[in-house]
């Protein structure tokens, strides 16, 4: 609550890795949780939250969720609870889902290595029928595991794949969709300043001299390095704007309709982020937070820097370099 009636210019800093401080406990999720759910309130943030009795059932007997309408931009500022909590559930099944169909698959790999004989039926019709079925099962199977792929490594932009709130619980989901709402826009306004240092030569060369500033493009929500390789041993956490290529062209196919409502009502929560923070209103807001702190004009979240350094570790030079820019920003140039 002082942080967020403080009125001089901030900084929130955050490493969602801290093995001392859990992510939903954060500084950042209490924040995110207050501007984009309770209307600033703070009470009760950073607890553990039970979900809707539907959710809970419905979780329990691994029963689908019913159709609902997600968020849609401009017509909604802001997200509800329940919008939240379904987000969450719906992340939640196609996660478990995906779980089950990778072990599956394992258990049926360890099988064939080990030649056990999966069908003994004699009759030749029978045996394609069940052929039949088993290649229906691995197709469905193939497709859960490739949604889970793409959807587990989805970028929150503030330091978390999305498959790891969703391990964590329901809450935590929560904390992932609000930060990437409230915050997210900060790392797009942070990656479209490397981006317009980096073309300012060519802008130049092609005498374009009115370049919008304050809006974001779809490369700006891609945080990984320059040259990375997708089939490296370590993972990068992927785009939005590319995992939600990826599921609408699996709901193109209908390749996995048991999941299709929480497949769509994901889809179009992410599309709705991509909406909302790629607005026109969204960034100059942004843009005037990091550039312009002491003139903008809603000061209550500070400006975000995404940490990898632990908790007790030193910042890393970039990290550094990072938080002495904004601090001049602040003083207009001339820290202390």
């Amino acid at each position: 609550h002082d942080f967020l009636a403080a009125r001089c210019p901030k900084v929130v800093a955050n490493d969602a890795s801290d093995e001392i401080i859990h992510d939903h406990s954060s500084l950042k999720s209490g924040i995110s949780f207050a501007k984009e759910l309770t209307k600033g309130s703070t009470n009760n943030v950073g607890w553990i939250m039970k979900p809707p009795l539907q959710y809970r059932l419905a979780d329990l007997t691994s029963q689908a969720l019913p159709t609902k309408n997600p968020p849609t931009w401009p017509a909604d500022k802001h997200i509800s609870f329940d919008e939240s909590f379904h987000f969450a559930a719906c992340a939640r099944r196609l996660g478990k889902l995906a779980t089950a169909a990778k072990k599956q698959a394992a258990e049926a790999l360890s099988d064939d290595e080990e030649g056990i004989e999966l069908s003994y039926l004699s009759d030749e019709s029978s045996n394609k029928s069940t052929r039949g079925v088993f290649a229906q099962s691995n197709n469905t199977s193939s497709a859960l595991i490739q949604m889970w792929t793409k959807l587990s490594c989805c970028d929150g932009l503030c330091g978390s794949p999305l498959g790891a709130s969703v391990k964590e619980g329901m809450d935590v989901s929560i904390s992932w969709l609000t930060s990437v709402l409230i915050f997210g826009s900060h790392v797009l306004a942070g990656n479209a300043e490397k981006r317009f240092k980096k073309n300012q030569a060519i802008n130049t060369s092609m005498g374009l001299t009115n370049i919008d500033s304050d809006t974001f493009q779809i490369e700006d929500f891609d945080s990984r390095p320059d040259g990375h390789d997708e089939y490296a041993l370590t993972a990068h956490a992927i785009p939005i704007p590319e995992v939600l290529s990826s599921l609408k062209d699996l709901v193109a196919e209908k390749k996995i309709p048991e999941v299709e409502n929480e497949l769509k009502y994901v889809i179009g929560c992410l599309t709705y982020i991509v909406s909302r923070l790629t607005s026109k209103e969204n960034g100059i807001s942004s843009t005037k937070r990091r550039f312009k702190p002491n003139n903008s004009e809603d000061n209550t979240v500070g400006c975000f820097l995404n940490l990898h350094c632990g908790h007790n570790n030193h910042y890393s030079t970039e990290e550094r370099d990072q938080l002495m820019a904004l601090i001049c920003r602040c003083c207009d140039g001339d820290p202390v």
